[in-house]
């Protein structure tokens, strides 16, 4: 929260050597890793905490965020929608509606590939 990613991807990579199947750890990674333009990483990090925990709505609004980034509209709605479909926090809730809006899609919208 206070910017200073360096130190955060540190710190998660201390919880994930301490305790490997942490998907929140994984998940916040990612989170910075796509801060720092690091989208690739970023998608690794979600998907990984997304195989340790499907029903993490942080991880998948993560995966959509890094996914954005990188051009892939679809797939970022379709993370994001997967987020908004667990009932996520308000936290979680606002900032996936927000990045839906920005990618210009709805969010009941279905995908097309669906």
């Amino acid at each position: 929260k206070k910017g200073n990613l360096d130190a955060a991807i540190e710190s998660y990579n201390r919880a994930i050597t301490l305790r490997r199947k942490y998907p929140i750890a994984f998940s916040n990674r990612a989170y910075a890793y796509h801060l720092k333009g690091e989208h690739d990483l970023a998608i690794a990090d979600a998907t990984h905490a997304l195989t340790l925990d499907p029903r993490l709505p942080l991880a998948h609004a993560n995966l959509g965020h890094a996914l954005a980034a990188k051009g892939d509209v679809n797939m970022a709605a379709r993370s994001y929608r997967s987020a908004l479909a667990m009932n996520p926090d308000h936290e979680v809730e606002e900032e996936t509606l927000t990045a839906l809006e920005k990618l210009g899609v709805r969010a009941d919208e279905g995908n097309e590939d669906d």
